[in-house]
């Protein structure tokens, strides 16, 4: 069973079927973390994950064959999802065809996502739905649908004839395939000498994804294993431009990629291979891969908050169920704030412009050394999940006032001094570590220096947060 997220849930929540559900009108209903399917006779099993309308987005399901005979096409196991909900963008039933193999399907609260494995039948992302390509087969196999490859030789040397690679025609590997493949050397060493790569050459992996909607999120692992990393560059490309550039001191070990489609349109993928015109790019080893590799691409759906507070409303609501606010020391009588009882501001299109409650005209009003605090119970929160919000410093002597991002007492995050700007917008991430009960802070912290006090009419005069969102596991 693989490590992620969801192993707590699974090894509390375990069911093991020993019948067999041959009807795919009667499968066994899936309800547990981990359903282990050791029939006693054989015959195809079909299994029907929940409607995920009624559970949490982020809730995972494995499914595995506990007796290995699933690798037999007359035993093997049939996922079913119910009416039209979509297993990786399609309709059809997954299938697992591996002994003793599982996977995993992720509720994404409208349909499921297949997370580490291949599905039997893909869906397209033109299509709709999610994408996800393991690269599972044998040495030479074609590539998938979508995908081509394209190499150039060098000034001076040639690709090798043996130069195939795993799952393309051309010199970009696929890890995966026969046991032991990934530890292979692939076909860009022989033995026959150390001097076998072409210096100058490049080869390219292109997947045309077709149209995407904005906030899709594209996923891979990849991995660039060479005797001389600072002669090769290996880049991911979205429509022609480089946006991922693999990193030399990391050579030789699977780096976990993320991009998240800016707009809707249509997109195509490059992974590019490029070996400097030196001699240091055509050495080989024995002992490395000497090749670039890709694996576990995905292109999913884009995800829904699990909670989202934009913070719309009219000054002085009250602030939404599970925020809390404190302070201290002797703030001025009117600044109750916007949607908040305490000082920390919430913009919205009609107060963003305006000076809040804490400048009336009057004098500088701020207190010296104090601060104020807001604060959100989030609950369980799981590993993996991102949190996400922006906020904003609008003060007069900016660099007397620091505004933390604090995760269960401790500051994980901070902007103080003049950067990025008054006014300035800056957005915020933030993974969650390890699954477990979270609070969440905002705290204003004035120092001590009595400018801090002061406040201007050409400023806001005030500290604010918007946008705030819980992303599930993607």
């Amino acid at each position: 069973m693989s490590h992620n997220a969801s192993d707590v849930q699974k090894l509390l929540s375990v069911v093991t079927v020993t019948a067999v559900y041959t009807d795919p009108a009667n499968p066994f209903l899936v309800t547990k973390g981990l359903t282990a399917s050791s029939p006693a006779t054989g015959g195809v099993r079909h299994f029907q994950l929940p409607d995920p309308t009624t559970i949490p987005a982020g809730m995972s399901y494995e499914i595995k064959d506990s007796n290995g005979t699933a690798g037999a096409a007359g035993n093997k196991i049939v996922v079913m999802a119910p009416g039209s909900v979509q297993i990786d963008g399609s309709t059809d039933d997954d299938e697992i065809t591996k002994a003793w193999g599982s996977k995993v399907f992720v509720s994404l609260g409208n349909h499921y996502l297949v997370r580490g494995d291949q599905r039997a039948v893909l869906g397209t992302p033109s299509g709709g739905g999610a994408y996800s390509n393991s690269f599972p087969g044998t040495e030479e196999q074609a590539l998938p649908s979508g995908w081509s490859a394209s190499r150039v030789d060098g000034p001076s040397d040639s690709w090798p004839a043996d130069s195939s690679g795993w799952l393309v025609q051309d010199g970009t590997f696929f890890s995966g395939g026969p046991a032991g493949d990934t530890t292979s050397l692939g076909d860009h060493y022989d033995g026959s000498g150390t001097y076998v790569l072409p210096r100058g050459g490049s080869t390219t992996l292109t997947y045309a994804a077709g149209t995407l909607s904005s906030a899709d999120v594209v996923v891979f692992s990849w991995m660039l294993d060479v005797v001389y990393s600072g002669w090769h560059n290996y880049v991911f490309q979205v429509n022609g431009v480089t946006v991922n550039t693999f990193a030399d001191g990391d050579n030789g070990t699977w780096q976990a990629i993320s991009y998240t489609v800016p707009s809707t349109g249509t997109y195509e993928f490059k992974w590019l291979w490029a070996l400097d015109d030196s001699s240091n790019a055509k050495y080989a080893n024995a002992t490395l891969n000497n090749g670039c590799f890709l694996d576990e691409f995905k292109i999913l759906d884009a995800l829904s908050p699990t909670a989202a507070y934009n913070f719309d409303g009219v000054e002085e609501a009250p602030l939404p169920t599970g925020w809390s606010a404190s302070r201290t020391g002797a703030w001025p009588a009117d600044s109750s704030g916007w949607l908040h009882q305490e000082g920390i501001f919430y913009p919205a299109s009609t107060s963003t412009s305006s000076l809040g409650d804490h400048f009336d005209g009057t004098g500088d009003l701020l207190p010296v050394g104090e601060s104020s605090t807001l604060t959100y119970n989030a609950g369980t929160l799981t590993a993996g999940q991102v949190v996400e919000f922006q906020w904003m410093r609008s003060l007069r002597e900016q660099d007397r006032h620091t505004l933390h991002f604090e995760v269960n007492g401790s500051s994980v995050s901070s902007v103080s001094g003049w950067s990025p700007g008054r006014g300035v917008w800056d957005p915020i991430t933030y993974a969650i570590p390890t699954t477990g009960t979270y609070t969440l802070s905002w705290r204003w912290q004035l120092s001590t220096h009595y400018e801090s006090t002061w406040t201007s009419t050409s400023y806001l005069n005030g500290c604010f947060i918007d946008e705030f969102k819980i992303m599930p596991v993607p």
